[in-house]
């Protein structure tokens, strides 16, 4: 089994001194995809798509608002 390397700092590096460019999440500028919906809204979406499905089928995808509408009419009804 080999030793760990040991990393040390090299005086007058001639590598230039850059700022560490903050990392970007999402899809790139140019592409075309949708925004990602945050994972709250996307579980609340799933849930009120569960309750719609029915007899093996599943129902479309509702949007957030829809979704909150269905979720509480749900849990109203018992």
């Amino acid at each position: 089994m080999r030793a760990a390397r040991k990393l040390s700092v090299v005086p007058d590096c001639p590598q230039p001194e850059t700022p560490i460019k903050p990392v970007k999440y999402g899809a790139a500028p140019w592409s075309r995809l949708p925004p990602t919906p945050p994972a709250h809204e996307i579980s609340i979406r799933a849930r009120a798509q569960s309750l719609l499905s029915r007899d093996g089928h599943r129902a479309e995808l509702p949007d957030y608002e829809s979704a909150l509408r269905i979720i509480e009419e749900a849990t109203q009804h018992g």
